[in-house]
């Protein structure tokens, strides 16, 4: 069984673990040329949407446990970014898409408290793909 949590934990971990290392994961399909050096691993719809989900329960975690210190609002804006990108991708309900939050905070909160995830590695990489730096604070992305 599919489980989206569970996926975007896995490429959200991957790409904690990319940036950290200064790696970049790279396929050389046979007809294809490789991909120039330092390019980011192309994702899926659905990846995108796992991490959406993962980055909206990242943020829902924080804020949870009253985390969000100065940038509270700013944390706030970026989960609402995050939660339409899922929306957007997913094309589903807004009560589908609550019901599915509520998972995957509740997995993530479980997962945070079981010392199997670092919320603050996952913050930092939901910051860095929906935050810009200005003037050192970090403020959502909007495009």
């Amino acid at each position: 069984m599919y489980h989206p949590i569970r996926a975007g934990l896995l490429v959200l971990s991957t790409l904690t673990f990319f940036s950290a290392s200064g790696l970049s994961a790279q396929e050389t399909p046979a007809p294809q040329m490789a991909e120039p050096e330092g390019a980011e691993p192309e994702l899926s719809d659905q990846d995108m949407a796992d991490l959406a989900m993962v980055c909206t329960a990242t943020y829902d975690v924080v804020l949870a446990n009253g985390q969000g210190g100065a940038q509270t609002e700013a944390i706030k804006d970026a989960r609402d970014l995050a939660r339409s990108i899922y929306q957007e991708i997913s094309q589903a309900t807004d009560d589908a898409i609550d019901a599915e939050i509520t998972k995957a905070d509740a997995t993530l909160q479980a997962e945070v408290k079981s010392g199997v995830v670092d919320l603050k590695d996952f913050q930092a990489t939901c910051d860095s793909l929906l935050m810009e730096e200005e003037d050192g604070v970090a403020a959502p992305v909007v495009s």
